[in-house]
């Protein structure tokens, strides 16, 4: 039956682009419940928000928009909150040197950055931005009050402008990708191009350690145009960041709101059902 509507969804979503679903693997069933539940009330929202665009961002939903990067930095305990704060680190920069990787291409897709553990989605469309590439930077960033059991979110962001390229992972942490070879993150590359644009220098951000991407468990990545939609949690100490780089801001571009149909896809394929990450210890 799952199989089947899974099926039908997959067809449904080719009519507004490519998209990609992972490969997912059960999890605990309470923080599953309370992730899908989570997702399925916010979904009605998402498609109702208005446009307020500053900074390339147009809307924000389920997150807190910042004009520019929050003092003193993103370490953990530095900019605590309730719910994940999003800010431009660069507008109408320049790709330095020969390029930048990045975790995934910007492509529409549906997927988990991980599957059994350490092992990247091949989802994931890892790629270089070339030199002298324009580019607008943001960071997505949730460290949870406190250092709760389990804190969700579910944070929609919307952009004036395509999304080129995604950072997930810290290098601090050790992935694969296909199992067996290595795969290095790309966060910490990103810090530097940020820094050499103009931006906040490299010691404003938690580089090189093993708890800054999202390769941790109950996590969901989707983009559809020039959205980007995260689900999932994070539980102690845990913080999790992502950089999302759009194509420079143009006076008078028209957002690209994400289809209903992905968000119907998105309901269907993670309802009861998110990656597993590494187990972590409170």
């Amino acid at each position: 039956m799952r199989k089947a509507i899974i099926h039908s969804a997959l067809r449904a979503a080719a009519l507004v682009g490519h998209i990609v679903v992972m490969e997912i693997r059960s999890m605990l069933p309470v923080r599953n419940i309370a992730l899908t539940a989570l997702l399925t009330g916010t979904l009605a929202v998402l498609q109702a928000q208005h446009v307020d665009a500053a900074f390339g961002i147009t809307s924000v939903v389920g997150g807190i928009e910042l004009a520019g990067p929050p003092a003193p930095n993103v370490l953990p305990t530095s900019n605590e909150n309730a719910l994940p704060i999003v800010f431009p680190e660069v507008i109408n920069g320049v790709v330095r040197g020969l390029g930048v990787p990045v975790d995934h291409d910007g492509s529409n897709v549906v997927a988990a950055p991980t599957i059994s553990g350490n092992v990247v989605n091949p989802a994931l469309v890892d790629t270089v931005i070339p030199g002298g590439t324009g580019f607008n930077s943001y960071l997505f960033h949730f460290d949870p009050i406190a250092s709760p059991f389990f804190a969700f979110y579910v944070t929609t962001i919307n952009f004036d402008n395509p999304i080129i390229g995604v950072q997930l992972f810290s290098d601090g942490f050790l992935l694969n990708k296909p199992s067996g070879t290595g795969y290095v993150g790309t966060l910490e590359s990103g810090d530097l191009q940020v820094a050499a644009n103009g931006g906040p220098p490299v010691v404003y951000y938690p580089g090189g350690v093993d708890y800054r991407g999202v390769e941790e468990d109950a996590f969901v990545l989707t983009i559809a145009g020039n959205t980007i939609m995260v689900a999932g949690s994070t539980s102690g100490s845990e913080i999790d960041q992502i950089r999302i780089l759009t194509a420079p801001t143009i006076t008078g571009n028209v957002p690209e709101p994400a289809a209903a149909t992905c968000w119907i896809l998105i309901a269907l394929t993670c309802g009861g059902a998110f990656a597993r990450r590494r187990d972590r210890v409170c």
